[in-house]
């Protein structure tokens, strides 16, 4: 019965390593002599083939061959250097058949943030799209944060900052988010991705302008 532990998780970022652990229950074999026989060979499949490697001292994915050298290690470390989703196999083999239990293992990038304004400058109230650009993140990584945020960095001739999401998005939108600034100034947005992998942040500005002031002579 083919099976395998992994460790430490199935979800893991890009160029971290896994253990497999061969768990298989060998079957018991009774020759013509009446001797028993409870080996089996076994090897390791992962596919797609590419994105990972066997790192020096990793063990050895193995063959079913008749030389018990050429099998399969018990314990499989594997780095895998692109993101993704694998699957792992265990096959074992004796002279009754072939059994495979097969695996899934999920690699996660580092997220790299980023966003398009559709615009940068404009008069109060200032309505703002803000695009997210960022790289495509593994849909296995249930654990994924966006948070969107606004702060003025520059006041503007009227004092006060007054924004707000509109049209339904807010603080934690995935594809994109709607806000609306109402007073003066320069004002950062902000997009901050928190993931099993990391945490970075990326930012843009926006100028508001407030309308003409009438000078007061006294």
């Amino acid at each position: 019965i083919p099976d395998f532990g992994i460790s430490p998780d199935t979800v893991a970022c890009i160029n971290s390593i896994l253990t497999f652990t061969d768990l298989s229950i060998n079957g018991n074999i009774v020759d013509n002599n009446g001797d028993c026989d409870s080996l089996s060979k076994r090897k390791w499949e992962i596919i797609p083939s590419s994105g990972w490697s066997v790192p020096p001292g990793g063990g050895q994915l193995g063959m079913l061959s008749n030389n018990p050298n050429s099998w399969g290690s018990t314990v499989l470390d594997i780095i895998f250097d692109s993101a993704g989703v694998y699957s792992i196999s265990m096959i074992i083999e004796n002279n009754c058949g072939t059994d495979t239990m097969t695996k899934k293992v999920c690699i996660v990038p580092e997220p790299i943030p980023s966003f398009d304004l559709d615009t940068t400058i404009g008069c109060m109230p200032l309505a703002i799209t803000a695009t997210n650009t960022s790289n495509s993140l593994s849909d296995c990584d249930l654990a994924t944060t966006y948070i969107w945020d606004v702060q003025q960095i520059v006041s503007g001739c009227i004092p006060g900052s007054s924004w707000n999401f509109t049209n339904g998005t807010n603080t934690n939108s995935v594809d994109s988010v709607m806000f609306i600034i109402n007073d003066p100034g320069q004002y950062v947005v902000i997009l901050h991705i928190i993931n099993k992998c990391d945490s970075t942040t990326f930012s843009d500005t926006i100028t508001v302008i407030g309308p003409p002031q009438q000078l007061s002579l006294t």
